[in-house]
């Protein structure tokens, strides 16, 4: 074989060599990237609870903020909806299931206080009853909690006043799955929003007409005191 041709051979095989360890490096290093990438944890923020001022009735009878309720912040994992199972009411089970199968951090209404790895339980005000009295006359609030119509909007500036909020952060991977063994973080300014508006109608009289003109379609009530 010439001389030349042993050249030619040589830089041919050497350079099918160079493609093969580029390949493999730049193989390698994306690989790496990836897996970074997949690893890197970021935080996702829910909000368990808003406070807002109270609106009452002539009484001091709170017409808002009126019952308490629990909410429970959840790290998904099958011993999450054990303990879970037992405090949520039969007919949000299939919706407890669901959120954790998901993966995904979320909160839940609770009948009874859970305590657990995984789960922080918060005792709060629900904002409006069901059914609220007087509801056409309170209003209600926009997404951002702020008064929307009603009384709510009327006196928005003074029952914001009374604000604090529940916080609660998790760590989740890159496809927002929570991150099994990681704790969550509490924030919180949440409190009794005791200020706010006192109104001069009276809930225990407006419980009672709403009640006795519930099967009236259209019309309005007028209670005289004489």
């Amino acid at each position: 074989m010439s001389t030349r041709r042993i050249i030619a051979t040589y830089a041919f095989v050497m350079f099918f060599l160079v493609i093969a360890l580029l390949g493999t490096v730049t193989a390698a290093f994306g690989g790496t990237s990836y897996t970074e990438a997949a690893g890197r944890q970021s935080l996702y923020t829910l909000t368990a609870a808003k406070a807002r001022g109270t609106i009452y009735d002539r009484n001091l009878q709170p017409l808002t903020n009126a019952e308490r309720v629990y909410v429970a912040a959840v790290i998904p994992s099958r011993e999450t909806l054990a303990k879970l199972n037992r405090a949520v009411p039969e007919e949000k089970r299939e919706v407890l299931r669901t959120a954790l199968e998901s993966g995904k951090p979320f909160l839940i209404e609770v009948t009874t206080p859970v305590s657990d790895d995984g789960i922080q339980t918060f005792s709060v005000t629900k904002r409006y009853a069901n059914p609220q009295p007087a509801a056409n006359l309170l209003g209600y609030l926009d997404s951002d909690y702020n008064g929307a119509d009603g009384v709510e909007k009327s006196f928005d500036a003074l029952l914001a006043e009374n604000h604090g909020e529940i916080d609660v952060t998790f760590a989740i991977d890159a496809l927002g799955n929570a991150i099994s063994g990681e704790t969550m973080h509490v924030e919180n300014t949440y409190r009794f929003a005791d200020g706010g508006v006192m109104l001069t109608l009276d809930k225990r009289i407006q419980q009672c007409v709403e009640n006795a003109c519930a099967e009236i379609e259209k019309g309005a009530a007028v209670i005289l005191d004489c």
